[in-house]
């Protein structure tokens, strides 16, 4: 029965992250909604490009490892290890470069849907599960700030997506079961993005040893439990890494040819931001187009975690030592990303350039376990439940006395609102009898849809969209020009165009041009291109 009702939970997160999805795409004009299309920023300048160059590698022959439509000509390993090894890009071999728009509108959806089942089959799964409430908290996982601002930045959802399929490997290694989950799910999070699956790795240590602390032995056989399921971890943690080491070492000998010395790091204990700003993140709607250059971490994934996740430390039914080790991991992985010198550390021991804390869906996923451990038969007593709603009422005042610059018109109100609202469900779900709080639960989805329906909204509404008219326009009239100038991957000449839609348009196009924009552009030839008068800047040659 219990196996039944988890199963149902999933698929109805599923279906209902799938809706959430239709009514996003409809509220911004994607199509088949409108003209609009998912492409924006790196997305529509740099990685479907790289697709339709991978793409006529697979099914046209030209080189898989080294591309003359990339600048001068140079290694694409770097390219294919960081942007291009997911499995969801097979999705692109179904169609030519002129219906990308649709595919990436196709592979974000399934991302977005997959995460969200993906949590609520892990809560289900983990300490005992937590009922209907997996659904709704498994949409925030799916639907939180960091995957709708991230979205353009798709390669890395596939960790984000398996992350709650590694964790629950850890709980089967430390319940004295086989590692193979683990192992598979890591190796498939490493090798479809190494950036990510990097940060997944060290998580995936912290989670291990927090789950181990947590876990009582047999009196006397303390050493041999530890020794035995760290025995069991690193058989599952190694070859996932091996796996995946044909792939990512020459990967990294090729960013290293472009970025430089890959280890040079040096420990700064300055802040990155400011902590009292930090709960204002919490808010539906606190998210502005600037965070995304050198802004604050996007923690938003649904108000129903935030409350939970201060209903776990004033409930009762719950150990001291439960409290005090689960906010000792919590609090390390806040402050971790407020220390300058371990946020660079999660970073792979370099700053990111645009895009901070890249990282920060890990808080998600602990402030979403949490919460859900909490609201699960949640009580209180009195004292707990006056400290329950003062710590909402302190932290929603510094959240909104120090909100972003964009928490104008109705978007305050609201988010103020539906903050209270759901601690009063938390309370609700407390004190009221068994047979009311179906109720109250279902009530806890349909705000949790709604508000997580408006964030992505609000977060996408910050970014701008190519429409899909244009794009394919200019995809069919390229390949047509390329194509009547016989100038495509097999020619022995170079050309390029007096318009312009990316520094990567010989790449989607499929002809040796001169320009490139990417993380891995050769240095010898930039240099070259440099000395023949071709301007450069960063990454980029043009």
């Amino acid at each position: 029965m219990a196996r039944r009702a988890a199963k149902n939970n999933t698929l109805l997160t599923l279906a209902l992250a799938a809706a959430l999805v239709l009514v996003l795409y409809a509220r911004l004009g994607i199509w088949p909604f409108g003209d609009g299309t998912v492409l924006t920023g790196d997305l529509n300048g740099q990685y479907i490009n790289y697709f339709a160059h991978f793409r006529r590698a697979l099914l046209a022959g030209e080189g898989f490892g080294y591309g003359f439509d990339k600048a001068l000509g140079g290694g694409l390993l770097g390219i294919f290890a960081y942007y291009a090894s997911s499995p969801f890009n097979l999705l692109y071999l179904l169609t030519d470069p002129a219906g990308y728009a649709d595919v990436a509108a196709l592979v974000l959806a399934l991302k977005l849907v997959a995460a969200s089942g993906a949590m609520t089959f892990y809560l289900d799964r983990h300490n005992g599960g937590c009922g209907r409430l997996a659904i709704p908290l498994g949409l925030g996982y799916g639907f939180m700030t960091y995957a709708i601002v991230y979205a353009q930045n798709i390669m890395w959802h596939d960790a984000v997506l398996l992350l709650p399929l590694v964790c629950l490997g850890i709980d089967r290694i430390v319940a004295g079961r086989t590692p193979l989950l683990f192992a598979l799910s890591l190796a498939v999070a490493i090798f479809a993005n190494f950036y990510i699956g990097y940060m997944v790795c060290i998580f995936a240590v912290g989670c291990f040893l927090w789950a181990m602390l947590l876990c009582p032995a047999a009196p006397g056989q303390r050493g041999a439990f530890w020794r035995g399921r760290c025995l069991r971890f690193a058989a599952g943690a190694l070859p996932a890494g091996f796996a995946s080491g044909a792939l990512l070492l020459p990967a990294l000998a090729n960013i290293q040819g472009s970025k430089g010395e890959l280890l040079a790091y040096s420990f700064s204990a300055a802040p990155t931001f400011a902590l009292a700003r930090l709960p204002a993140q919490l808010l539906p709607g606190d998210f502005l187009w600037q965070d995304v250059t050198d802004g604050l971490p996007n923690i938003y994934c649904g108000l129903l975690a935030a409350v939970g996740v201060l209903a776990f430390f004033c409930r009762s039914g719950i150990s001291k030592k439960e409290k005090l080790l689960s906010g000792a991991f919590f609090a390390a992985l806040l402050l971790s990303l407020w220390v300058r010198g371990t946020d660079t550390l999660w970073h792979g021991l370099k700053q990111p350039v645009w895009f901070p804390f890249r990282q920060s869906f890990l808080v998600c996923f602990l402030a979403l376990v949490l919460a859900a451990r909490a609201l699960h038969g949640l009580s209180f007593t009195r004292r707990g439940l006056l400290a329950f709603l003062g710590a909402n009422a302190a932290l929603l005042a510094l959240a909104v006395a120090y909100r972003s610059t964009g928490m104008g018109g109705r978007r305050l109100p609201l988010a103020v609102l539906l903050w209270c609202a759901f601690a009063a469900l938390a309370a609700l779900l407390a004190l009221a009898p068994a047979r009311r709080q179906r109720a109250v639960l279902a009530l806890c989805l349909l705000l949790t849809c709604g508000e997580l329906a408006l964030n992505a909204g609000w977060a996408a509404d910050q970014f701008e969209k190519y429409p899909r008219s244009e794009y394919r326009s200019f995809v069919q009239r390229g390949t047509a020009a390329v194509q009547a100038l016989g100038a495509g991957s097999g020619s022995g000449f170079r050309l390029e165009k007096n318009f312009f839609r990316s520094l990567n348009d010989a790449m989607l196009l499929g002809y040796h041009g001169t320009a490139h924009f990417g993380s891995t552009q050769d240095s010898a030839n930039a240099q070259v291109l440099d000395a023949l008068g071709y301007r450069s800047y960063g990454g980029s040659n043009s």
